[in-house]
């Protein structure tokens, strides 16, 4: 099977703390600026998850835009002064090669194709894509993100089709096209069974309960 990337991969492997960060980021983040990392999911216990991925980097998080955005940020010290130089998400973001890609430009970290934890990691990236009637699917806008997880599912033994979706989006009133999506599905009875069992332990949020019915 093509490995994607294998020989790029740094060879340290990553933390259960950042595999579940750089999830969570190739999910619901943006990475495009220089001095803080932004996460939009409204599902509260993801957002404690990530909070937590980037406390174990030495990080912190703030609410950026309240109800809506928080950001991944350097800690301060007790008078409020910033502490170290650089902040450790935008350096770890850096390092597994996801800092300053658009949606469309993402792809999963090249340490997970030849170590362990790509079922952590696909379940973190699946936990805000989860249908009913006994069907799982994921969508990027990123061909090349979607063809990787169909690999790491294939890894697990679940076997997962790989459409593509035209959509579009309403501004003041006018219909615009979307960007072109990628979706895993991942359906029948046996094959959602045999995905609930792999990735099933690593859902977090409202989603775990949504794979916990079907299964």
């Amino acid at each position: 099977p093509r490995s994607y990337n294998a020989l790029r991969a740094s060879g340290r492997g990553l933390a259960p703390h950042e595999i579940d960060l750089a999830a969570l980021l190739i999910a619901d983040g943006s990475c495009s600026e220089p001095t803080m990392l932004f996460y939009t999911k409204l599902d509260p216990a993801m957002r404690i998850l990530f909070a937590a991925s980037v406390a174990e980097l030495g990080g912190a998080v703030v609410e950026r835009v309240p109800g809506k955005t928080v950001a991944a940020v350097r800690r301060r010290d007790e008078n409020g002064d910033w502490i170290g130089q650089k902040n450790p998400a935008i350096e770890f973001s850096f390092r597994v090669g996801i800092h300053g890609k658009r949606s469309w430009e993402k792809e999963v970290p090249s340490d997970l194709f030849v170590g362990p934890g790509h079922e952590r990691f696909v379940g973190r990236l699946f936990s805000g894509c989860v249908e009913s009637k006994s069907k799982v699917s994921y969508s990027s806008s990123s061909e090349k993100l979607a063809r990787q997880v169909q690999h790491l599912l294939l890894r697990s033994g679940v076997v997962a089709k790989l459409r593509r979706k035209n959509g579009s989006y309403r501004k003041d009133g006018v219909r615009h096209d979307a960007r072109q999506a990628h979706e895993l599905l991942v359906s029948g009875r046996d094959m959602v069974l045999r995905f609930a069992k792999a990735f099933g332990p690593w859902f977090v949020g409202e989603k775990k309960h949504r794979l916990d019915v079907l299964a």
